[in-house]
């Protein structure tokens, strides 16, 4: 069963991608990926995170009003994670497979499998955070879902294992607003770095005064500085 957290994720993109090739990703892949793209440390233009939705094959909508309404969908939730992560982190909640039987923990699986991937977009521009204690700690119950970073899961019991998994599945929130915070301190000390560095000198006492008066800047605007 798909339970969707947002509404943006929408009846033409669950019809979509219910008959879209094998190698399309998934509704909770495509979640994944959207986080990583909304929180990262870069923009990324939309036409380039929205050709890796598809794999290997080039999407095949029956119209244009079917493809406006699916990567309308896509784009919408992309900026649903952003809005809710800026103003009311606490409401944000990925979207991962929920198990028919009642009870049974979500798997997160693809999620973090496509936030992954997202991750990889931009992969050098992440490296330092991946590898600072930080970044260890936030990307951690991502990893607990990608079985190369999960050895260590292995000789559970299979109790032991879904409540592992459990809990990290109900870290992944935290994870994903913790990054997001990060990276937006980061964005905001490059944009006032590049303010400073575009906002103009201040005229030299004897240069003409930019008022356009044409007399010297100690005589003008400067006399009262």
């Amino acid at each position: 069963m798909k339970e969707s957290h947002s509404a943006l994720l929408d009846d033409a993109l669950v019809a979509y991608v219910e008959r879209a090739p094998d190698d399309c990703a998934s509704l909770s892949e495509m979640d994944g990926m959207l986080a990583a793209v909304a929180i990262g440390p870069e923009d990324i233009p939309d036409e380039e995170w929205l050709a890796l939705m598809w794999g290997d094959s080039a999407p095949v909508f029956r119209d244009g009003v079917e493809r406006a309404a699916v990567t309308g969908a896509l784009i919408a939730r992309k900026h649903e994670i952003i809005r809710e992560l800026s103003n009311k982190p606490s409401t944000y909640a990925p979207f991962l497979w929920r198990p028919e039987e009642e009870g049974e923990a979500p798997d997160a699986s693809d999620w973090a499998y496509g936030f992954m991937v997202g991750v990889g977009m931009r992969l050098p521009v992440w490296e330092k955070f991946l590898h600072s204690e930080d970044g260890d700690g936030a990307m951690a119950p991502i990893y607990m879902f990608l079985p190369e970073e999960n050895e260590d899961l292995d000789g559970l019991a299979p109790e032991e294992l879904a409540d592992v998994l459990s809990e990290a599945a109900e870290l992944l929130p935290v994870s994903v607003v913790f990054i997001h915070e990060h990276f937006r301190r980061k964005r905001m000390g490059r944009a006032v770095r590049a303010e400073a560095a575009a906002r103009p000198a201040p005229p030299e006492r004897n240069d003409p005064c930019p008022c356009g008066s044409g007399a010297k800047y100690k005589k003008c605007c400067g006399a009262a500085a």
